[in-house]
């Protein structure tokens, strides 16, 4: 009886924040539809990055209703980008699902954008990334094979000891002139 009540509560929880992961875009959208932070994040495959300014983003391979519009939504605008702007950052897709390939992440990424890079991340790789920017992920109680996660969009800026996440983007579809905006202020300071 005591397994069945935890079972119950655990669907209820998992339910209670799916719920909450979606309906949160709809008011915060009436805002900025960001949050602006300064937290250092260090982490090896980050610190191997050149580049002043990454954006970072959650998801996994074949995933059609969460990561697909807004990989295209952000691929189109990435290719707009004038230069210097998109010379001084760089797109990072981190596979939420450890698809049996290692190559699938990045060719995911890059049907959307060339210049976009998948990374595959192992189990341990995986719960210290998810960990550093507060991502939810977790196998859909409902669709096999697929994952609900936080479909967040993160910029970090490269400071003197790594990156530091300076913006989360939450309303979707994203606010591309504020985040261009962001990025010009970020380049100048």
């Amino acid at each position: 009886m005591k397994k069945d009540r935890m079972g119950l509560f655990l669907i209820i929880f998992l339910i209670t924040i799916s719920l909450f992961l979606i309906i949160l875009p709809t008011f915060s959208s009436k805002h900025s539809g960001r949050v602006e932070m300064h937290r250092e994040i260090n982490l090896p495959l980050l610190d191997a990055q050149k580049e002043k300014l990454l954006f970072v983003f959650f998801g996994y391979t074949g995933c059609v209703d969460i990561c697909t519009p807004r990989l295209t939504q952000v691929g189109h605008w990435y290719r707009s980008l004038k230069d210097p702007l998109q010379e001084e950052s760089k797109f990072l897709f981190f596979d939420l699902s450890r698809p049996a390939e290692i190559s699938m992440p990045d060719e995911f990424a890059k049907a959307f954008n060339p210049e976009f890079e998948g990374i595959y991340l192992d189990d341990e790789t995986l719960n210290d990334y998810s960990r550093a920017f507060d991502v939810y992920y977790a196998p859909s109680l409902s669709r096999e094979y697929e994952y609900d996660h936080t479909p967040h969009l993160y910029m970090l800026k490269k400071g003197k000891h790594g990156y530091n996440l300076r913006y989360i983007y939450f309303a979707y579809p994203y606010d591309l002139q504020q985040i261009e905006t962001d990025i010009k202020e970020l380049l100048r300071e």
